[in-house]
């Protein structure tokens, strides 16, 4: 086994950057609940006042209507992509032994790469919201962050000693993406403050086509060498059934 090679981890860092841009779609999804919401002349005026303070107008009612729809829509997102996402990282994690690492990074990647395609054309044409439905349901299909993570988790142990490094390792992935989330975060913000929220979806979408990982030697490590291992123990245990 070798150490975790720089070129990896300038991968691993590439490839968490266009995920956390997902997070244009809390904003995203404020801006159409409000915009349905709002009657004129009750929004407050941009630029000047961000929200309002006496709970008593009717704009402060509307207001945290809209924050409370916008939550609401939120959920129902995640809860459409959890259960796909839970039964498909449990099958692709259990047969990477076989299949090699680098599925555990496309499939997700592919996943991700339509959700977001299909965010950019609502947000582009203004379509229903419902659209999205669509996005989050493929994406849970394809293991989403879910099995992301567990493909870094697995990269990490292939290339680490059982003992001491590893367990940097996984640290080293849990801040990776920490810091990565708080920073492009702040960055996607200033993003949509200049240009609006059409091109830092379709930014997101780019970059995790050009950032995804290509290093053969090794995402594809385990591949064929280790039998898979829910198969494997089966195999171990039936001659022992049978006496």
């Amino acid at each position: 086994m070798t150490p975790i090679s720089g070129d990896f981890a300038g991968q691993f860092i590439l490839a968490v950057i266009p995920r956390c841009l997902c997070k244009v779609l809390t904003q995203y999804l404020y801006m159409r609940v409000k915009d349905e919401m709002y009657p004129n002349g009750t929004e407050p005026a941009k630029h000047n006042v961000t929200c309002f303070q006496n709970s008593s107008t009717e704009g402060f009612k509307l207001q945290e209507k809209a924050q409370q729809v916008t939550n609401a829509m939120q959920m129902q997102f995640s809860l459409t992509k959890s259960g796909c996402e839970l039964v498909m990282t449990l099958i692709l994690g259990s047969f990477s032994d076989y299949i090699g690492r680098r599925v555990l990074f496309v499939v997700p990647s592919v996943g991700y790469l339509i959700k977001d395609s299909i965010l950019t054309a609502i947000i582009y044409w203004n379509l229903d919201l419902k659209f999205y439905y669509v996005g989050e349901m493929l994406e849970g299909i394809t293991g989403g962050s879910s099995l992301f993570k567990l493909a870094c988790y697995t990269c990490v142990s292939d290339n680490t000693p059982a003992k001491g490094v590893r367990t940097l390792g996984m640290i080293a992935v849990d801040v990776t993406i920490a810091v990565a989330q708080a920073s492009i975060s702040s960055v996607t913000g200033i993003f949509i403050q200049n240009t609006g929220f059409f091109y830092p979806s379709l930014a997101s979408a780019l970059m995790t086509v050009v950032v995804l990982p290509r290093d053969d030697r090794i995402l594809q490590y385990g591949k064929h060498n280790v039998p898979t291992s829910a198969l494997y123990s089966l195999s171990q245990a039936a001659p022992e059934l049978r006496q």
